[in-house]
């Protein structure tokens, strides 16, 4: 076992809370020093050099991991560690409780002297990416920055700031992933410090870092896509030098700052692109020179509406790729919560994302030797979830059907993934529910193949977080995962499908008497509740124009009737009130009942909260996770209540135009916008408190400060 590894795993089981007396000092022993309980056949026999084998002596005193490499070793001890207590949810904070979740009776004492568990991945690479495009927690220090405050000064220097990466490496290898994605960003301002020697030692020892840890590291670097201060290589699509400008950037990145593989973008932002016999020159170089270093490297391949290529029959802009030197991996990449199958009712253009799921089988049949890695979302920070996040444990459920659906394609028709990577944006507001749930499936998903439902499967990711809220309480962990498999649902009745209750279950739509002019996206547009309780800022306004106008293809999130429209009171225009009567037919019911379910929701919480804590000793560290989740679950139920009424509101102006009354004179009219701004005024309340449990700084997430992803006239 690496020396990083075994540190790190000593101190943890030193932190751990002593089981039972009954249980005696027990030893544990790591890698092959646990060899006299597990011997060298048994981990001959492993599927997977990075699967291990977990036993007990059999005299129970001793339990011990085993694996069939270095990081095979390391997760078995994480899984140890688990077993008797440690557990990693927030990546930044791992949960150590103050008393053991072994029990003190005679089955559960058996059942731990009988451990014997055997494990392997099903997919090679289970990786994540860590979008810092986004002001994160770690954005500055994984581009090699400072932290810096919002008066310019240095908040804390970039050496301090490593040790909540080691803590992110420690949690996915937790959670069974073996490699971690990461944006370079750059811009104008620092442009010195981007290619500086200096940014290249900071990246390096977070590489080597990661190596020491079993941890494979990879860099996104986009050819030529210019969006969000990505650090493209070719710096004009016209210079004739550009192999050049390739290898100078290949070379820093993977030589100099160690990142083990490459991870790239197509075309020029994420709808446009240039010359298509151009875009596969510039993949087919970056591909064989990433394999001369030998690097493996893959390229996303977007949903997005961005064209199709005439030179090469009218193939999809985004499917180019499979054109490539097979050098070149492909990261096929839906997003937001939408399964492959679900109606994504506009979203980025497209009805659904099956079209994805088909064109990576198709690569998968023709082209087996390229890798194929699936590139889903467990969060959407613009848009969906900006500025305060909506809690979405629905994301597991749709990613854990993604991966079902996956291997059921292998199975049926003799093709094989090479596994998953997942979209992250940060941790805060029970985020990492859904990052430990769909981590855990990227190792084994439960299939039907298994005898296993949708259900089931999600039940089965969620192992982790249950045990972790509720230890040795195990009426109490059938309560939380029960609660959690609820929500879920309505959640993905609610939001995907825009179903009521008395229709919401998984594979229906919506209300069926209500006519949404729905078109090319299907029954659920303008009909589903993520169109109403997605975040719409300026800069969606300017983008829905711009589609409007017919300046950009499409829009990035589901569409949604808008307050302007449905207020519209113009003497030549019968917008509104067309508008008001599809308001109130489909849309109200919908909001009224998203409202009082996730109000619900909330309050159900903070009942387990109470029946499972109030009757133990204070645990900050398990405490922290439900009051976490908890506030959460408000703010979404804020949020709704909020949508419906401003939503009420706008109704009520438009009744009154049409009666002919003073529309700011109803009582309905005022009295909703008040009740909107006292949900705003209760929501921005339990944020204030809830930032001052932040892993980081809340100022590093939320402050208008210099930093890497915005411009700034500041050095790092």
């Amino acid at each position: 076992m690496l020396l990083a590894v075994a540190e790190r795993l000593t101190s943890r089981f030193a932190q751990a809370p002593p089981p039972p007396a009954r249980y005696g000092n027990l030893t544990i022993k790591l890698g092959n020093a646990a060899d006299s309980i597990i011997d060298d056949d048994t981990i001959n026999d492993l599927a997977s050099s990075e699967g291990f084998v977990a036993r007990a002596s059999s005299d129970c005193s001793t339990i011990a991991a085993r694996g069939g490499s270095a990081r095979g070793h390391s997760y078995g001890g994480y899984h140890l560690l688990e077993l008797i207590g440690v557990s990693f949810l927030h990546p930044l904070e791992p949960t150590v409780p103050l008393t053991s979740p072994l029990v003190d009776d005679d089955d559960s004492y058996t059942a731990f002297c009988g451990l014997d568990v055997t494990e392997s991945p099903h997919w090679p690479l289970r990786g994540w990416h860590y979008h810092t495009q986004h002001p994160l927690e770690l954005t500055d220090v994984l581009n090699g920055f400072d932290s810096i405050a919002a008066d310019g000064v240095t908040a804390a220097p970039w050496s301090s700031l490593v040790s909540g990466v080691d803590l992110f490496y420690q949690w996915a290898l937790a959670n069974k992933l073996n490699y971690i994605e990461w944006l370079l960003l750059y811009a104008e301002e620092w442009s010195d410090f981007a290619s500086s020697d200096e940014r290249m030692q900071r990246l390096r020892t977070l590489t080597d870092l990661a190596r020491n840890l079993t941890i494979t590291t990879s860099a996104d670097v986009p050819i030529a896509l210019r969006q969000q201060h990505s650090w493209y290589m070719i710096k004009n699509t016209k210079d004739a030098d550009w192999q050049t400008q390739i290898d100078d950037r290949l070379t820093w990145v993977l030589d100099g700052a160690g990142f083990d593989m490459l991870g790239t973008e197509s075309g020029s932002t994420e709808f446009t692109h240039i010359t298509c016999s151009q875009m596969l020159a510039w993949i087919n170089y970056t591909a064989d020179a990433c394999a001369k270093k030998g690097k493996p490297a893959l390229i996303k391949c977007h949903c997005s509406d961005a064209g199709t290529c005439p030179e090469y029959d009218d193939i999809n802009f985004n499917f180019l790729p499979e054109l490539a030197s097979l050098n070149m991996g492909v990261l096929p990449h839906t997003v937001q919560t939408f399964g492959f199958d679900d109606s994504s009712s506009g979203s980025y253009g497209q009805s659904n994302f099956s079209f994805m799921r088909d064109w990576m089988t198709e690569v998968a049949q023709d082209q087996p030797k390229r890798l194929n890695v699936f590139y889903g979302e467990t969060a959407y920070w613009v848009n969906f979830d900006i500025d305060v996040p909506l809690f979405l444990p629905l994301s597991a459920d749709r990613r854990i059907s993604d991966l079902r659906q996956m291997q059921a394609i292998e199975k049926n028709d003799g093709v094989e993934f090479d596994g998953q990577m997942n979209f992250c944006s940060g941790w805060e507001w029970g985020y990492w529910v859904q990052e430990v749930a769909v981590a855990r499936a990227s190792w084994h998903v439960l299939t039907e193949s298994d005898g296993a439902s949708q259900e089931d499967a999600l039940k089965h990711a969620l192992k982790p977080v249950a045990r972790a809220l509720t230890g040795a309480n195990t009426s109490a962990t059938t309560l939380v995962t029960d609660f959690l498999l609820t929500f879920v649902d309505q959640q993905y009745g609610l939001l995907i499908n825009g179903s009521l209750p008395t229709t919401a279950s998984k594979g229906t739509n919506k209300v069926d008497a209500v006519d949404s002019d729905d078109g090319e996206f299907g029954p659920t547009f303008k009909l589903n509740g993520h169109a109403y309780l997605e975040g719409w800022e300026a800069v969606a306004d300017v983008e829905f124009t711009a589609n409007t106008l017919g300046l950009i293809p499409t829009n990035t999130q589901p569409a949604h009737i808008s307050l302007r429209a449905l207020m519209d009171s113009s003497s030549n225009s019968t917008t509104g009130s067309s508008l008001l009567a599809f308001y109130e037919s489909g849309v109200r019911p919908l909001l009224v009942t998203i409202n009082t379910t996730f109000a619900a929701a909330a309050e159900k919480w903070a009942s387990l909260r109470a029946e499972t804590l109030d009757h133990q000793p204070e645990d900050p560290s398990v405490t922290s996770p439900w009051d976490e989740l908890l506030d959460a679950l408000r703010v979404t139920s804020l949020r709704s209540a909020q949508v419906l009424a401003v939503y009420e509101a706008a109704a009520a102006f438009q009744r009154q135009a049409i009666t002919g009354g003073h529309t700011s004179s109803s009582d309905e009219y005022t009295n909703n916008l008040a009740f909107a701004k006292s949900a705003i005024e209760a929501a921005a309340e339990i944020i204030s408190k809830r930032e001052q449990h932040y892993r980081v700084p809340a100022s590093r997430i939320a402050d208008w400060r210099p930093n890497a992803f915005v411009n700034t006239s500041s050095e790092p």
